[in-house]
């Protein structure tokens, strides 16, 4: 992962971001839309008559009178294309100006607007435009104030009496995406209208992370845990169409989820709400990242491997000093509980900075023999280690890839496929908001070097290629489910992706070389709490499955990273120790009916 803070006035921006470029945008749209419909804009009469009132007299009367109500008509209709190009250009300008009122606070100073729609903890905000490579300072657009204090979300709104994160008002025709139209896909967004469904072919199903979140069958709001989606009921022609999360029932033609996955599709994890009283890691001195969880049935106890950021012997604080400082100062720390939420005891750091985003896996053929494999620096590479009693004691490091974000598979033939992150990565989506992307590396056994599968030839080799998901992603894990299918969970945007509110992203495959497109969406930032609360965070990573302790292939929880939170929506004791911003912790939540 790549991981960065952003303060008051200076916000890293990107494609991610819905950077409105008013004039440019306005402009086409509006035009566009007279053309297609002069009716709308008064320039034609009801019985399709123009507006000048001139008939274009009988066929019974001289030629010369029809030439002259020809000329007349010809000269009328210039009439009313100059004043309908004028009323266009006026109704432009108009828009235009009411789109820019929102960010015209000063005069001297170009400003534009910045969305943040999903985005808790950051208001929309009309930024300052600078020269190329450089980011200005903000302020708050005319509907909008700034929060009191040194807090985000910066620029607030009031909204049934309450303090809301700022938004500007988006027309449809500004939306580059729609919901479906068919009600047997709640949730479904697509791209403009170049949807199908034939019965065999679903294309453009999958990108809903500009929907404006209106898609469920309950709209978002910012404290809003998941879309109010149903278990399954979509249509469906097979399996895939059900994201091989489910199958398509052969009566029905309906999807039936299987039951650690929900929505039309069952493209969603079916994430239950949390205990307020087991926030499952949230240490009081040390920042988290995210961990890989393991039981024992040495101990019966679940074991935790956590990211843990420390703070510099140097730096003003000496607890809890964020995810900022995690390319230097990450090592991974050991922690047990009787219990898979936990909450979690710290034991001790196993592996010293640097050693970060770590994933333990038993060997295949003996549950005693422990493999954690991590990266020793913060882009790479990915070492493992070995432990042939249950984590007790690990072996010296092994070097088996020159890549990061490892997702280690283990394969029956005692193999192992590794996916990872790569960066510089050629995308299929030219407009992507990263070039990081996921790749299969495959090595003879759990310790050896690994060689980069290229997808299109079915062959071993050591040139980049595209990334094995289309869509950009970071942080992967690859299971395989019962029925033999394989799903990837990921964090679908990564870096300058904004906003992540939605970055939780899963794609399925029957074979892990061939993938869907990513479910965007798949999971959020906002975690539904069992008293009935919403705790609403900024961004959620690195998701770790947790399986069923009788079926290795059953997923029946979620560990993942948390950060940007707000403090007040945390349970009261996870409130002495989080101080918000870019402090982070890691929880665990269960699937389905758990465990």
């Amino acid at each position: 992962m790549k991981a960065g803070g952003y303060g008051r006035g200076q916000y890293r921006s990107g494609r991610g971001v819905d950077y409105y470029r008013t004039k440019e945008r306005s402009r086409s749209a509006q035009f566009h839309q007279q053309q297609r419909y002069p009716l709308e804009y008064g320039h034609l009469s009801e019985d399709g008559s123009n507006s000048s009132g001139l008939s274009g007299g009988s066929n019974k009367e001289p030629y010369n009178k029809g030439l002259l109500v020809l000329v007349v008509a010809f000269l009328a209709s210039c009439a009313v294309l100059q004043q309908t190009y004028n009323s266009s250009n006026g109704m432009e300008e108009a828009y235009e100006q009411n789109v820019n009122s929102y960010c015209s606070p000063h005069e001297d100073v170009e400003y534009t607007l910045e969305r943040h729609p999903h985005d808790s903890s950051h208001g929309d905000i009309c930024r300052e435009v600078l020269g190329a490579g450089n980011i200005g300072g903000f302020v708050c657009p005319s509907n909008c104030h700034e929060t009191l204090g040194a807090g985000s979300p910066y620029c607030v709104m009031s909204e049934n009496g309450n303090q809301v994160p700022c938004r500007v008002p988006r027309t449809p025709s500004e939306r580059p995406y729609k919901c479906h139209p068919d009600k047997n896909y709640i949730g479904v967004c697509l791209l403009d209208n170049s949807y199908s469904f034939t019965g065999k072919s679903q294309k453009n199903h999958f990108k809903d992370e500009s929907c404006d979140n209106a898609c469920g069958t309950v709209p978002f709001s910012p404290h809003d845990a998941t879309p109010q989606l149903p278990k399954g009921g979509g249509l469906c022609a097979s399996d895939w169409d059900c994201s091989l999360a489910g199958v398509c029932s052969d009566s029905t033609k309906k999807c039936v989820c299987d039951d650690w996955a929900t929505g039309h599709d069952c493209s969603y994890l079916d994430l239950q709400p949390i205990p307020p009283d087991k926030i499952s890691y949230l240490h009081n001195v040390h920042t988290s990242w995210g961990a890989s969880i393991v039981y024992s049935n040495h101990d019966q106890l679940y074991h935790m491997y956590v990211s843990e950021i420390t703070c510099p012997p140097d730096y003003v604080k000496s607890t809890r000093c964020g995810l900022n400082f995690w390319q230097t100062q990450s090592q991974v720390a050991h922690a047990t509980s009787p219990t898979l939420q936990g909450p979690y005891v710290r034991q001790k750091a196993v592996v010293a900075p640097f050693a970060h985003n770590p994933t333990v896996r038993y060997s295949p053929n003996n549950p005693s023999v422990w493999h954690m494999y991590y990266i020793s620096h913060h882009d790479g590479p990915v070492q493992v280690i070995t432990s042939s009693d249950y984590g007790q004691t690990w072996s010296p490091p092994t070097k088996i890839s020159p890549f990061q974000n490892p997702a280690p598979l283990m394969k029956d033939d005692g193999t192992l496929w590794l996916y990872h992150r790569n960066d510089h990565l050629q995308m299929e989506d030219k407009d992507s908001c990263s070039d990081e992307g996921i790749r299969l590396s495959m090595c003879s056994s759990p310790t050896s070097p690994c060689t980069e599968f290229d997808e299109t030839t079915k062959e071993i080799n050591t040139k980049k290629k595209k990334p094995i998901v289309k869509h950009t992603a970071e942080d992967p894990f690859v299971f395989i489910d019962t029925r033999g299918n394989y799903h990837m969970l990921a964090n679908a945007l990564p870096y300058k992706c904004l906003p992540k509110k939605q970055q939780g992203g899963h794609a399925w495959s029957k074979d892990g070389i061939t993938w869907s497109d990513m479910r965007v969406g798949a999971f959020t930032a906002n975690v539904q709490l069992m008293d009935g609360t919403t705790m609403s965070c900024e961004r959620r990573e690195r998701p770790q499955l947790v399986f069923d302790l009788n079926n290795s292939n059953k997923p029946i929880a979620l560990a993942s990273a948390v950060m940007g939170c707000d403090v007040e929506t945390l349970p009261v004791d996870a409130q002495k120790h989080y101080r918000g911003g870019s402090d982070s912790f890691t929880i665990v939540q269960l699937l389905g009916s758990g465990a």
